[in-house]
């Protein structure tokens, strides 16, 4: 008889030994056998991987007591069902030497509804140095997700992987799976959602992450897939202190696949070192899309240094649709607006260092062809363009509300416009 998603109360060795319940037990547990009753130790040092597997096979969400438990390679998700439940992340730690967790490859694309809950996952392997941003992370994947449909991942913390969460590639469609409370401390990239150049689907797709945080990684969130949906995501590289590393990129959109239509709602992002770039659309010219990407809400902090948003090679027309709304938006920020396929894309450079600047270029040719900033005077230095203008942050009674550059140059000729009353 088949005892997946049974309750029992056996050893696997057939011994008459009582559950071992934690104190928090509740009906919820009833369709979870803990991975002790597979002869899992949790000592950090015995290799637990043939436990936690034969758990997982025998009751589809196995649950994992408080304990560090060693896994020689990564424990499969072989059907629809399947998945581990720990106590929290600070109570229930694997110790994993080639990654954490998997989807079975001779199953990818045909599972669903798992569920991977409340677990730390750390490489036991010395981190491998040298990587860029002088890196130190094991060269494995913590949780690799490729080919699941409506599966949870909520309360994860994971240390020091090449990457943390990869979700879907090239072949299979990994899709409508929820993230929360999703947490990647130092590596190559913290969340990945794969694409496809596949016309017969968009990758990852329609995914929800919500409350995720990513730091210390060389790409925080990198996209190939589509209509992904991120709410409340922050993404940090802290000081640079005791040999931790910042954060090189925030977000990277990767054009030739499908990053398309990717919703980011409510998002933190904070550049403390020099050359960082917040959002990159790696836009290679290559056949694909970066249609339409957006930022709704947030804070956008960056020293002075940074690069907040950055095109890869100018503005190619695969950039259309990409728009940015972020109060609070600070220092050396890029973004294209939406005009509309078929048109003349801009980016806009928000700079507060003295005030709000903004310069906006032609997409196709990358020319500057507007300026706007805010000042007390008309400029004395500078190069401007014609039509630039300086709003007057001094303005007063017979003044003016501003100036316009008349005649190009450096400064040029400035006008005032918009005459106040005595």
């Amino acid at each position: 008889m088949s005892i997946k998603h049974s309750f029992v109360s056996a050893k696997s060795d057939g011994s008459d030994t009582a559950l071992l319940r934690p104190s928090d037990w509740n009906d919820s547990h009833d369709d979870t056998t803990s991975v002790l009753y597979y002869d899992a130790v949790g000592d950090g040092i015995t290799d637990d991987t043939a436990a936690f597997q034969a758990a997982i096979d025998a009751v589809g969400v196995a649950f994992v007591p408080a304990g560090t438990y060693y896994l020689a390679t990564p424990v499969e998700l072989k059907a629809s069902g399947d998945g581990l439940r720990g106590e929290g992340r600070e109570l229930s730690k694997l110790k994993c030497a080639t990654g954490g967790i998997k989807v079975s490859a001779s199953q990818a694309s045909a599972i669903e509804n798992c569920l991977i809950e409340g677990l730390y996952i750390y490489p036991s392997v010395t981190a491998t140095a040298g990587h860029s941003n002088n890196m130190a992370y094991a060269d494995y994947t913590a949780i690799d997700i490729t080919g699941l449909k409506f599966c949870t991942i909520r309360d994860i913390y994971t240390y020091r992987w090449q990457t943390h969460l990869n979700l879907g590639h090239s072949t299979y469609q990994t899709y409508k799976n929820t993230i929360i409370n999703f947490q990647a401390w130092l590596g190559s990239t913290g969340i990945y959602i794969g694409g496809t150049a596949s016309p017969t689907h968009d990758g990852a797709n329609a995914n929800a992450f919500i409350a995720c945080n990513v730091m210390a990684q060389q790409i925080g969130i990198r996209i190939a897939g589509g209509y992904n949906l991120f709410c409340g995501t922050r993404i940090e590289s802290p000081l640079q202190t005791s040999g931790y590393p910042l954060t090189s990129t925030g977000v990277q959109f990767d054009s030739g696949l499908y990053a398309i239509g990717n919703s980011f709602v409510g998002t933190y992002m904070e550049l403390t070192g020099t050359g960082n770039s917040g959002i990159v659309l790696n836009d290679t010219g290559t056949t694909g899309y970066l249609t339409p990407n957006s930022f709704y809400g947030g804070n956008f902090v960056a020293n002075s240094t940074s690069v907040a948003c950055v095109p890869d090679s100018g503005l190619e027309s695969s950039a259309f649709g990409f728009t940015l709304n972020a109060p609070g938006l600070r220092t050396r920020n890029y973004y294209t607006d939406s005009v509309g396929a078929g048109t003349v894309a801009f980016s806009r450079y928000y700079d507060d260092v003295g005030g709000t600047y903004v310069q906006t270029y032609d997409g196709s040719s990358a020319t500057l062809i507007a300026q706007e900033t805010m000042a007390a005077t008309a400029p004395s230095t500078g190069t401007w363009v014609r039509g630039a203008r300086v709003w007057n942050t001094s303005a007063s009674a017979s003044g003016y509300v501003g100036w316009v550059c008349a005649s190009a140059g450096s400064p040029g000729i400035w006008k005032g416009f918009g005459a106040i009353a005595s």
